[in-house]
């Protein structure tokens, strides 16, 4: 008996990636917040503008990849 072949579809590297990518978005955004709440609570205001700027880059439509400004 001959040992099998594993079946590799190239898009399994696509989709991991993919997974990837939206995995570390989240945990972006998750400690954004997490400064922001932070900041908030030290009534930093530039700071928290700064973080605001920033998560709202992230959770544009296009995932802040447009651009724009740039």
């Amino acid at each position: 008996m001959e040992p099998r072949t594993p079946v590799t579809n190239p898009l399994y590297g696509v989709m991991a990636e993919l997974v990837l990518e939206e995995a570390i978005r989240q945990y972006h955004i998750r400690r954004l917040r997490e400064e922001i709440d932070a900041a908030l609570a030290a009534h930093d205001r530039g700071r928290f503008m700064e973080l605001a700027a920033e998560l709202a880059r992230l959770t544009e439509p296009d995932g802040g990849r447009s651009n724009r400004g740039a």
